[in-house]
C-alpha cells in the first residue's frame, strides 16, 4: 500500500516538472527522486520568509528584538502617523498589516529599493484587521533585521542560522541598492532545505544544540484567527492530520507532519515555467497526508 503511494507521488513529480522529491520518516528515507543527477541550487521562493521568520526569533532570543508585538515606528519613525502606527512586527508575519496590495507582479522587482517600497505603501485595510498575503510588507522585514542586528539579513542568517546547520552553499537576491531580499529570493540544494525542516521538527533542536527557543517555535506555528487558522509567523497550519509548512510560488513544497515524525520536500527550478503559471503538483500535500 505505501510503496504503491510513493510511486504514485514520484509519478506525479514526473508528470508535473517536478526537480525533486525527498521524503523521510524518523529521519529514515522514503522517497528520494530527483529529475538529473547534478541539479543547480534551486529557488526556494516564499519559503525564504519562513527562513526570515527563524532570524526574527533568534532575535526575539537575543533580546534584539523585544517581542512581535512591537510597533514598527519604533525602528521607522516615519510611520509613526496614522494607522500606520498602529502596525507591528506580528501584522507583518501573519499578513495583517493592512498594507496596500497592487495585483502587479513586477511591482517590487521592479523598485530599486524594496524595504523604501513597502515603507511608502499606501494602507489599503485597518491594521490587524484582516489577512491579505503581502510580499510587499514583508519586504520591510530586511530592514527590520538588519536595523536590530547590525548585519545585511543574508549574513546575519548566515552567521547565526545557516552555520550551525553546516548550511555553507546558498544564494540570496538583492535588489538594486543592495538589500537582501526577505520576501523571497533564496536559492538551496534540498539536504540544507531539509536541515531547516529538521530544526523546525525537534522544536528548534540540532544535533543537540538548541538554535531557537521551543517558545517561538510554537508561536510562529500558532495560526491566527484572521487568516481562517491556516497562517501562523511566516508558516502555514493545517489540520487533519496537523501540518507545518512553508510553501513558495510554482509548487516550493516543505511539509512537516510531526505527529507522524514525516518531512516531505517538493521543489521545482523557476525557470522551468513562466511565473504566472499556476503549479500543477497541487495534490501533493493530499498525497503525502495518506502517508
Amino acid at each position: 500500500m505505501r510503496d504503491a503511494l510513493l510511486q504514485r507521488i514520484q509519478c506525479r513529480a514526473e508528470e508535473s516538472d517536478s526537480d525533486v522529491v525527498y521524503i523521510t520518516q524518523e529521519g529514515k528515507v522514503l522517497l528520494d527522486w530527483t529529475s538529473e543527477p547534478d541539479l543547480p541550487l534551486l529557488e526556494i521562493m516564499s519559503i525564504g520568509k519562513s527562513i526570515v521568520a527563524l532570524a526574527i526569533g533568534i532575535l526575539i532570543d537575543e533580546g534584539k528584538i523585544p517581542d512581535i508585538d512591537m510597533p514598527v515606528f519604533h525602528l521607522y519613525p516615519e510611520w509613526y502617523q496614522g494607522e500606520k502606527q498602529k502596525i507591528t512586527l506580528r501584522m507583518i508575519m501573519n499578513h495583517t498589516s493592512g498594507i496596500q496590495v497592487i495585483p502587479d507582479g513586477n511591482e517590487i522587482s521592479r523598485a530599486p529599493d524594496s524595504i523604501q517600497l513597502a515603507l511608502c505603501a499606501e494602507l489599503s485595510d485597518v491594521p490587524g484587521q484582516k489577512f491579505f498575503y503581502s510580499n510587499k510588507a514583508t519586504c520591510l522585514l530586511s530592514g527590520i533585521i538588519q536595523h536590530v542586528s547590525g548585519q545585511p539579513l543574508d549574513q546575519y542568517v548566515k552567521q547565526r542560522l545557516f552555520s550551525p546547520l553546516g548550511i555553507t552553499e546558498f544564494g540570496w537576491n538583492r535588489d538594486a541598492v543592495g538589500n537582501p531580499r526577505s520576501l523571497g529570493g533564496v536559492q538551496m540544494r534540498t539536504k540544507d532545505l531539509y536541515k531547516i525542516a529538521q530544526l523546525v521538527m525537534n522544536k528548534g533542536i540540532w544535533k543537540g544544540e538548541r538554535l531557537l527557543t521551543e517558545g517561538w517555535i510554537d508561536r510562529m506555528l500558532t495560526s491566527s484567527e484572521e487568516s481562517r487558522h491556516k497562517c501562523g509567523l511566516l508558516w502555514w497550519v493545517y489540520q487533519d492530520p496537523l501540518i507545518y509548512a512553508a510553501q513558495g510560488h510554482l509548487g516550493q513544497w516543505l511539509y512537516i507532519l510531526p505527529e507522524k515524525k514525516i518531512i516531505a520536500l517538493r521543489q521545482m527550478r523557476s525557470g522551468k515555467r513562466p511565473l504566472d503559471q499556476v503549479d500543477e503538483y497541487k495534490d501533493f500535500r493530499e498525497l503525502v497526508k495518506q502517508l
